[in-house]
């Protein structure tokens, strides 16, 4: 996984690779997966979800620390809004 102030990427495979990005500005929340296991031992899964039509659902596998993953996610995110003049909004 590597999060950049652009794009979140996602890399998987040894043999035949796979490569998903998300354009940062485009992550619309994040959320922690954590079993009982991953609360003791400090891992979890942080599911990205996107408006992107490519990739609406991420998720980082395993990932040590996740509630501060996903808050470096959330941070990236209002930026990259900012950056790029985008308003999050929601419909009821």
């Amino acid at each position: 996984y590597r999060l950049t102030n652009q794009r979140l990427v996602l890399r998987c495979g040894l043999v035949a690779q796979r490569v998903e990005e998300i354009e940062i500005y485009r992550v619309r929340d994040v959320t922690v997966e954590q079993p009982m296991t991953g609360r003791l031992l400090g891992f979890g899964d942080v599911v990205v979800h996107a408006s992107d039509p490519s990739s609406p659902r991420l998720v980082l596998k395993n990932v040590l620390a996740p509630m501060r993953v996903k808050e470096q996610i959330r941070t990236a995110a209002r930026q990259g809004r900012a950056v790029e003049g985008v308003r999050a909004t929601e419909y009821m």
